[in-house]
């Protein structure tokens, strides 16, 4: 019977408790709520979905800042979990000067360094990724290449939209992300990574 009133409301833009025209939407098995509208333009009054995870405690991030030394490289490794969620990754790095950055896919890792803190994003919420990440990996398979871009003079790779950007990683994987300086000299480099975690309705 809720699902048939909520189906009504929307069909029919009606308001079910009052003689005004409005639009619901149900939010929990107790009931609906009005859909807001922007008095401005009219327009529905909406988050995009990366956002509503990050509301829901399922977003994640790391930032991380170094210098390496020429012809040197930096291994990051994340591993995923075994959990029905999916991790839903971008990237984006940046360097002083010229470096590779590459990410490898189902590596084998010798030693997985030191693990470092993955912070929520909703710095309320009590939840935990389901990944381990850490920095200074010892890799002796690489994998698959997923991704090899240039980077330098302060420019960075990724960022940009998600639709474009996201990987979608497999669970219970190891993912090497290595930032290599390519420069005759030590330089620094940025690398940031967000990420939310989802399990598939289909």
């Amino acid at each position: 019977m809720k699902k048939l009133i909520f189906i009504l409301c929307l069909l029919l833009s009606t308001n079910c408790y009052a003689n005004t025209r409005a639009i619901y939407g149900h939010v929990s098995e107790d009931g609906v709520r009005p859909i807001l509208i922007d008095k401005l333009s009219g327009s529905l009054e909406i988050i995009d979905f990366e956002h509503h995870e990050l509301h829901e405690g399922n977003a994640y991030f790391f930032d991380g800042f170094a210098d390496l030394g020429a012809g040197n490289d930096r291994d990051h490794t994340i591993t995923t979990g075994s959990s029905p969620k999916l991790t839903h990754l971008i990237y984006e790095v940046s360097a002083e000067a010229e470096h590779t950055f590459t990410i490898f896919e189902n590596c084998t890792v010798l030693n997985d360094g030191t693990v470092i803190p993955i912070f929520n994003h909703d710095r309320t919420s009590s939840n935990v990724s389901n990944n381990t990440l850490s920095e200074d990996s010892t890799i002796t398979v690489e994998g698959t290449v997923l991704i090899q871009e240039k980077v330098g003079s302060g420019n960075k790779i990724g960022g940009g939209t998600r639709g474009s950007m996201e990987l979608i990683l497999l669970p219970n994987t190891k993912y090497t992300l290595r930032v290599s300086n390519d420069a005759s000299t030590t330089s620094w480099h940025d690398i940031e990574l967000d990420w939310y975690e989802h399990e598939s309705k289909n």
